[in-house]
């Protein structure tokens, strides 16, 4: 199976020791994770405005990223059972309002909920590259 490449942007939003994450469902596995904000960059947009515009779709949140936090990565994941090639350019991102809009996006995004840093290990152990990402993102937080 080859797996199709997919760029895409990622926001790391910390607020009181505490990690923003998103629940998902594989709609093709039906398997629940927590990841981080993040999705698809679109033709011509700086992953930067992915990462914000990602956040505030999935979770509600008003963020503003650090472009001077940015650090790019590429794995393996699957998804929907198919492979992808990812590509993902992450970011530290900062809360421009603390009151989450509606979100109306896919049924596959269950919610939005905060966590621990101390947990972040746990959470994300499903994938180690996302996990090592991560942990590099909040070092020093």
């Amino acid at each position: 199976m080859s797996a199709r490449i997919r760029r895409r942007a990622s926001a790391i939003v910390i607020r009181d020791q505490q990690i923003l994450t998103i629940l998902m469902e594989d709609p093709h596995t039906g398997e629940q994770f927590h990841t981080v904000p993040g999705g698809g960059i679109e033709e011509g947009e700086h992953p930067s405005v992915t990462a914000e515009r990602e956040t505030l779709e999935e979770s509600g949140y008003q963020i503003l990223v650090d472009r001077g936090s940015e650090m790019v990565s590429r794995y393996r994941f699957i998804w929907a059972g198919s492979s992808y090639d990812c590509e993902t350019w992450w970011y530290r991102g900062t809360l421009t309002r603390d009151d989450p809009q509606e979100v109306h996006d896919e049924a596959y995004i269950l919610s939005a909920r905060w966590f621990r840093l101390s947990e972040i290990e746990k959470l994300f152990s499903f994938h180690p590259d996302i996990l090592s990402s991560i942990q590099h993102m909040v070092r020093d937080v």
